[in-house]
């Protein structure tokens, strides 16, 4: 009897030090995250959108001081594509990037989780 709670006082253990990884991980994460945010925070060049055309190839949108550009980048070079007319553009504000499209994606997998895994 006594060797089953050892077992699950290892058990314990193990979890309570892969949480702690785990939340050491995130801050971390977070810290360095904003760190490198601060310190590209005021400069001329921003990356304003991204669009992946093959694994390698990319077309991005680019604000380098007032003007926009769309840029071809792939893993050897970077070519200009055109100089975009700022009011033809959609720009997202920091508050409503990304999110979305997550939110999207987290509801459909909660119905499809709730209707037992099976897509209807």
């Amino acid at each position: 009897m006594l060797a089953g709670w050892e077992d699950i006082s290892q058990l314990l253990t193990v979890i309570a030090i892969f949480l702690f990884v785990l939340f050491i991980t995130y801050f971390t994460t977070r810290f360095v995250g904003s760190y490198e945010k601060q310190k590209l925070r005021g400069r001329n060049i921003e990356v304003i959108d991204t669009c992946r055309i093959s694994p390698s190839k990319y077309v991005q949108i680019v604000k380098i001081g007032e003007k926009y550009i769309a840029i071809g980048v792939t893993r050897d070079q970077i070519t200009c594509l055109t100089e975009l007319d700022p009011e033809s553009l959609t720009l997202a504000t920091e508050g409503n990037r990304e999110p979305e499209e997550f939110q999207a994606f987290l509801k459909q997998a909660r119905s499809i989780l709730s209707r037992g895994g099976s897509k209807k």
